[in-house]
């Protein structure tokens, strides 16, 4: 058993099943999408296997680079025990190779990796000593916090001998046809031509009242575009469409898409010259699916490390929410867009 918790030297060859544990939300799961891309041209005879919750699984679904998605369903009852339930999920597997996938060190990650039995483990170790360090036989110290967690994340192959510059940093996900279908049949059953004027998605949902924007904002917000060529999309969570209706039905040019999935968000941003959300999974989604973004971010988190991943897009933060005005939201909209003028527009 002492063997266990000794340094390991790392031998490619030894690798042919690989278990990859992200838990969590979809933006996390989002963001480490470049690492197993990146493990399956490394390792392409191997499989690959995702350990996720079933509240971010969905982000992997279908995914051409993952053989297998294990879905961790979080325990009910204050009897039940995490750990015990995922040692019950791992006890029949065989894997070479596990990696806990954070941007920092977890104390519950660096069990769960431990607990896939695996002969190399990979994850963060703390800064300051900890007994749990010792559960990665491939410890990986962090080198730099304030990178964005998708460079975080993918630090961790360093240990593998994997180097930074080839790094596959893709995060696109694979949209299901029947999604990308339902988008062109709500287009067309609303009259919305693609080829004339602007499309944006507005997200209206976030995880609690103090990091989203009111709905009255986004009313006014419509008011504020109405004199512009936009037509404007609303899209949220299924607890919030009775405010996404709200929304949609103050202005002529605005209407409401139902995304029950979250690929289906995905379709609609895809469409979208512009996509307007909150830091929540949304804006993950929507630039894996390739989409510009505007943020608005009312709480402490850095953009830097959070915000959409990629170039040309643009995060408002204030300390908070409410303080993003109504003219900052609609001027940056029209920068965005790059449109010069009312009157510009309107003679296009």
């Amino acid at each position: 058993m002492q063997h266990l918790f000794r340094p390991a030297r790392f031998m490619r060859d030894d690798i042919r099943n690989i278990l990859v544990i992200r838990m969590n939300r979809t933006g996390d799961m989002i963001c480490t999408i470049p690492l197993l891309k990146t493990l399956r041209r490394e390792f392409p005879g191997a499989c690959l296997t995702v350990l996720a919750e079933d509240t971010n699984a969905n982000a992997i679904e279908n995914a051409p680079y993952i053989d297998k998605v294990i879905v961790y369903k979080k325990n009910r009852g204050i009897f039940k025990n995490k750990h015990i339930k995922l040692r019950a999920m791992l006890k029949d597997a065989k894997f070479d190779l596990a990696i806990g996938v954070k941007g920092g060190f977890s104390s519950n990650l660096a069990i769960a990796t431990f607990m896939s039995r695996a002969r190399y483990r990979v994850g963060y170790v703390s800064d300051n000593y900890h007994p749990l360090n010792l559960l990665y036989n491939l410890p990986v110290q962090e080198v730099n916090k304030t990178g964005h967690q998708i460079e975080q994340c993918l630090n961790l192959l360093s240990s593998l001998g994997i180097r930074p510059d080839s790094f596959l940093k893709d995060i696109s996900v694979k949209i299901p046809e029947k999604s990308r279908a339902a988008v062109q049949d709500f287009l067309h059953q609303s009259n919305v031509n693609r080829g004339i004027g602007k499309i944006i998605v507005l997200s209206i949902s976030n995880s609690g009242p103090e990091t989203t924007w009111p709905v009255e904002n986004f009313i006014q917000l419509l008011k504020e575009l109405k004199e512009y060529r936009i037509k404007v999309i609303i899209t949220a969570v299924p607890a919030d469409s009775d405010k996404a209706v709200r929304i949609a039905e103050a202005s002529p040019d605005a209407l409401y898409y139902k995304t029950p999935h979250i690929m289906d968000l995905a379709a609609i941003v895809e469409i979208a010259d512009l996509f307007v959300c909150h830091d929540s999974g949304a804006m993950h989604i929507g630039a894996a699916a390739g989409g510009r973004i505007l943020v608005l971010i009312g709480r402490g988190i850095a953009p830097e490390v959070w915000g959409p991943y990629g170039e040309g897009h643009k995060c408002l933060k204030k300390t908070h929410i409410k303080d993003i005005t109504i003219p900052e939201v609609s001027n940056e909209i029209v920068t965005m867009l790059n449109i010069r003028s009312r009157e510009n527009h309107q003679a296009h």
